[in-house]
């Protein structure tokens, strides 16, 4: 269980990850004023991923949220977990990130969510 100072918000805003010259697509399933939960898009359990995402690792996330112009936040990974769904034969990807001097654009963008 990990300590949250500011309550999470379920949400799936699609973004781009980039981090070590790696690029990934995703959604962040889970927001607030300091963190996000991301999901890497799953792929086929066949395709395993180069996955270039460890704790403390410095990434960034592209928003691309419907009728909100691109921005890019600043991350760390604070836990990375990959598990396989058996049901749809894929593999997930996700990781938590405590976002790196928040934007006020992101803020409104959260107030907006709750």
């Amino acid at each position: 269980m990990h300590d949250r100072s500011s309550d999470r918000i379920d949400t799936k805003i699609e973004v781009d990850i980039a981090v070590d010259g790696a690029h990934y697509s995703g959604h962040i399933v889970n927001v607030s004023e300091e963190g996000v939960g991301t999901q890497i898009v799953a792929v086929p359990i066949s395709e395993v991923l180069d996955f270039h995402i460890i704790e403390r690792t410095i990434l960034e996330l592209k928003i691309k949220a419907a009728g909100v112009e691109a921005f890019t936040l600043n991350c760390e990974v604070k836990w990375t977990r990959v598990t396989d769904d058996d049901e749809s034969d894929q593999m997930l990807y996700m990781f938590g990130a405590e976002l790196i001097k928040p934007s006020e654009r992101f803020r409104h963008i959260i107030n907006n969510l709750s």
